[in-house]
């Protein structure tokens, strides 16, 4: 009896033993699994005490795992920094070509796809309108000034994307205009129009930039404002008729743009 329990005893003590141990690294690893990184040496001094792998990968995660989302944050970062250098939001662009003249565009990128910014154009010509009637002709002279405040809502953040616009117009347009009598060519008088200084515009477009900050776009803008006020200065022995003023004004709306469109050139920049 003595021998059977001499036998048994070491036996139960390295049970107990073994156990005890395994509770206590368990406990240790538990107890810092949130502090500590389970490094190769950890894994295996866990997988050399006997504990199951479902244990270690819910204490240390799958193997492989931190080393993702490193690489993931990583890429992460480094795709912000490319973001970051290649957005350019200062845009400076040559209206090239438009029914109300050249100028130049000055935009900036307020806040992710909404731009703020002015345009301003001018154009001065001479032309030759003749009346509905055919018995009076006018040759005048045109003098337009037109400046934009607008905001612009890109329906996409990135380049290139298309654009609604909105905003004010400060406008200088006047015309003096000479009406001769088409029969004889006598001067009947002298012909004053001017627009009201203000206007609404309304318009959309679309706009790209290039890698190297090189921009450009085609924009479609709709002036909305007040009919235009006209005057008569009559030469001795003339008279403007109402169906003369008519034939006037309508000749002059035909002529004069309601709407226009731009085709811009330019460049994108950072400061």
């Amino acid at each position: 009896m003595r021998k059977i329990l001499q036998m048994d005893i070491p036996s139960s003590s390295r049970y107990l033993v073994k156990y005890t141990l395994t509770i206590l690294i368990l406990f240790v690893f538990t107890s810092n699994v949130f502090s500590q990184e389970c490094d190769e040496a950890t894994r295996a001094r866990m997988i050399k005490s006997g504990i199951s792998d479902k244990t270690i990968e819910e204490q240390c995660g799958k193997i492989g795992e931190k080393e993702k989302v490193s690489e993931n944050v990583e890429k992460t970062e480094d795709d912000l920094k490319i973001s970051d250098e290649s957005k350019k939001p200062y845009q400076v662009q040559i209206i090239l070509l438009s029914s109300l003249g050249s100028g130049i565009s000055l935009y900036y990128n307020f806040k992710n796809d909404i731009w703020f910014g002015i345009d301003s154009q001018s154009t001065s010509a001479s032309a030759t309108l003749t009346a509905s009637s055919g018995n009076t002709k006018y040759e005048g002279n045109l003098n337009f000034s037109t400046n934009y405040l607008n905001a612009r809502y890109y329906l996409i953040e990135s380049m290139p994307s298309f654009f609604i616009q909105g905003g004010l117009v400060s406008r200088s347009w006047t015309m003096e205009t000479v009406a001769i009598k088409v029969s004889n060519n006598d001067k009947i008088g002298t012909y004053i129009t001017k627009y009201p200084s203000s206007a609404l515009n309304i318009g959309l477009g679309w706009n790209w930039i290039s890698d190297q900050g090189v921009s450009g776009g085609i924009h479609f803008i709709s002036i909305v404002g007040g009919s235009p006020l006209h005057t008569y200065e009559m030469e001795s022995g003339w008279t403007c008729s109402d169906s003369c003023k008519a034939s006037y004004e309508t000749a002059v709306d035909e002529f004069v743009p309601t709407s226009t469109a731009h085709v811009n050139i330019g460049y994108n920049f950072n400061f």
